[in-house]
């Protein structure tokens, strides 16, 4: 335990007591702290969470994978496993498996992703008390608490709160391995780096030298030892990684669904080519080269590339619905990142994770300073080399092009640590005299002026919060300064300096995180605070998760199921945003096509043939020719025309007038009887 632990739990004490009394209360106290901490993060995480915004393209897929186990494994986009979502599923997983038990509604989403998240701030402390002490680990769970980017994450059922629990935890169990020199806990980390593969894919690798180099840096073996854990931990993350990836490639194609993001059917393309190749253009090796399609979101913009958007002649089917809401499942209204090597700094992105980047980046400096001459094995100095390059990695990789900021809540554990660890270290040197003693002063100015730098963006908060800093960071530097020049100068100007220090670090994230509380603020899509020109706004909703379908809509699928003769698919739609009303609101068995991008050539003009001769389709909702107007998909085209020159159109009377596409064009249902 740090020296600071026994002064600041302890300086209530006015009488002397047992020994074993005092320890009690300590311990006491400590847990109270901790419990006060995790209350307020439930009561963030959990405040309405029934109305939270949730991503529509994974809600489908969650109610698909509740509904049947093969959807579950696959990920299945649609009830009658076609087609998969374009990511590995594992962050679904929690998610279907709570609709299946609670049933469907948005509550049901977002609950995982809350507990998910508590359970991140709760390791987050653990380790870091382990590390220096719980002063340290309470202080880091309080600055987790307040991260607004975390408490979207929570509140939405995208994949990052599984990504960052599982990071945590392997976090955790690396500290063990760093204390105690162990094989078995390196390798319980390798598995949660694994089961974060699972969710965010080749992402979690990032992740891993931090890992290696904290093992390497400070484990008690010798360094060949060292090495060879590594490399086994490091097998076992590979093996966990890839396990879906394998197991669904050994299914034969015909008994599965078809692998969304891929021109070839194939899972690693989908991995390893669209969801990496894709987003890391710098790398010079072309995404369709292993049987990706391109990605809507190009490495350098993040935004749908020329050939998502071009122009063919061919007709009226394409990926214009899927290119124009892929920035509603990615969160593009929630506030973007333009890219660059200050892309971390930009006040969208700092209003969401940095708000205690000044506090963290000092804490770097001051323990590799203060702690130079301590042994190897040194665990706290280890420890702020992991959080570091943690940073240091994932910091450079979001700085890549165009990102959207709920990316960034994987900083967010690094972030709180580091100020856990860093917190004690500045106290210890505060009170050991010398030139050190100046840091935390230091630290507490810099804090409050970056603060106000964020605050400064925002026209509706900036008036009264910054005068609010600006007060608070006057006086805890003056109070901290007076007790560095005047020794005599009492306790109550430290106690006074200490508290306004706090206050002074916590009150502006701690005002953003509020913005959930309310009618008039929340979340948009994981991002958390009041809305300006720096940021992308805030509210609430449903996200899409229980819309109820529109009356035409209703009548369509009305009329579809009462004359489909046994079709398996009840209607057939160009896109997976047309699919969704339907799926999400009756949980009607849709056959989209294209998949996400609207590139992906499922089904092909043999396989919809095919399921027409088989009665699997029978009714195919499609715009007027040349209404969409994009044309990147060949597969698409071809069944356009096929469909227009083989299959009857329906009265539109007969199920309740014209429908139209998510896009407003006009769109006629066809009757396919024939091959």
């Amino acid at each position: 335990m740090s020296a600071i632990d026994a002064t600041a739990v302890g300086a209530a004490d006015s009488e002397p007591m047992p020994a074993s009394r005092r320890s009690l209360n300590q311990a006491q106290r400590v847990r109270l702290t901790l419990i006060v901490i995790l209350l307020c993060a439930a009561f963030l995480y959990f405040w309405q969470f029934q109305t939270a915004t949730n991503n529509p393209f994974y809600s489908v897929a969650a109610r698909s994978m509740s509904e049947s186990w093969k959807a579950f494994f696959f990920g299945s986009f649609n009830p009658g496993n076609s087609i998969t979502i374009d990511k590995i599923p594992g962050y679904l997983w929690p998610q279907a498996l709570s609709a299946r038990v609670f049933g469907f509604h948005p509550w049901a989403l977002t609950l995982p992703e809350v507990l998910e998240a508590l359970v991140t701030v709760f390791v987050t402390y653990r380790l870091v008390s382990r590390w220096a002490g719980q002063v340290a680990g309470l202080f880091a769970a309080a600055v987790l608490v307040l991260t607004p980017a975390l408490i979207g994450a929570a509140r939405l059922n995208n994949e990052e709160s599984a990504f960052v629990m599982c990071l945590v935890l392997a976090a955790s169990a690396t500290e063990r391995a760093v204390a105690s020199g162990r094989l078995r806990p390196l390798i319980v980390a390798g598995v949660w780096v694994g089961l974060a593969f699972q969710c965010k894919m080749v992402e979690a690798w990032a992740v891993l030298p931090a890992l290696a180099a904290a093992y390497l840096l400070a484990a008690p073996p010798r360094f060949v030892r060292r090495l060879i854990d590594v490399a086994i931990a490091g097998a076992v993350t590979l093996a966990v990684s890839i396990f879906w990836i394998v197991v669904v490639a050994l299914v034969p194609a015909a008994d599965r669904p078809y692998i969304d993001g891929t021109t070839n059917n194939n899972p690693f393309s989908m991995v390893f080519g669209y969801n990496a190749l894709t987003r890391f253009g710098f790398l010079g090796v072309s995404p369709s080269s292993v049987g990706s399609v391109t990605s809507v979101f190009a490495a350098t913009s993040g935004k749908p590339t020329a050939s998502a958007t071009a122009t063919h002649t061919g007709g009226g089917i394409g990926s214009a619905a899927s290119s124009a809401v892929a920035a509603s499942r990615s969160g593009a209204s929630g506030g973007d990142s333009q890219g660059g090597l200050l892309a971390m700094f930009e006040r969208s992105v700092a209003s969401q994770i940095g708000w205690f980047f000044a506090l963290a980046l000092v804490s770097i400096v001051a323990v590799c300073w203060l702690r130079r001459r301590q042994p190897r094995t040194d665990v706290i100095r280890a420890g702020v080399v992991m959080w570091g390059i943690w940073l240091a990695i994932y910091g450079a990789a979001y700085s890549e092009g165009q990102i959207h900021t709920y990316y960034v809540v994987t900083l967010a554990p690094a972030v709180a640590a580091l100020c856990g660890l860093g917190a004690v270290e500045l106290w210890e040197a505060f009170n050991a005299g010398g030139r050190r003693e100046w840091l935390l002063p230091v630290a507490v100015a810099l804090s409050v002026l970056w603060a106000i730098y964020i605050v400064a963006g925002y026209p509706t908060n900036r008036g009264w919060l910054i005068a609010v800093l600006v007060v608070l960071g006057f006086v805890a530097v003056a109070a901290l300064v007076i007790t560095l020049l005047q020794p005599d100068a009492g306790r109550d100007v430290l106690i006074l300096g200490v508290v306004a220090s706090v206050l002074a670090v916590l009150v502006a994230p701690g005002a953003w995180s509020s913005t959930v509380i309310g009618s008039s603020a929340g979340t948009v899509l994981g991002n958390v605070g009041p809305s300006s020109g720096a940021h992308g706004g805030s509210g609430s909703g449903d996200g899409g998760t229980s819309d109820p379908l529109t009356s035409k809509q209703a009548t369509l699928l009305a009329y579809a199921e009462a004359h489909d003769d046994g079709a398996e698919f009840v209607l057939t739609v160009v896109s997976w945003d047309e699919a969704s009303p339907y799926i999400l609101a009756a949980g009607a068995n849709v056959l989209p096509m294209s998949g996400f991008t609207g590139q992906a050539p499922f089904p092909t003009l043999a396989q919809f043939q095919q399921y027409v001769r088989l009665g699997e389709v029978r009714f195919v909702d499609l715009p007027l020719a040349g209404t969409d107007g994009i044309k990147t998909n060949m597969a698409l085209v071809s069944i356009e025309s096929w469909v227009f020159s083989t299959c009857s159109k329906v009265s539109a009377p007969a199920y309740g007038g014209a429908i139209k596409t998510t896009t407003g064009n006009a769109a006629v249902v066809y009757e396919c009887t024939t091959a």
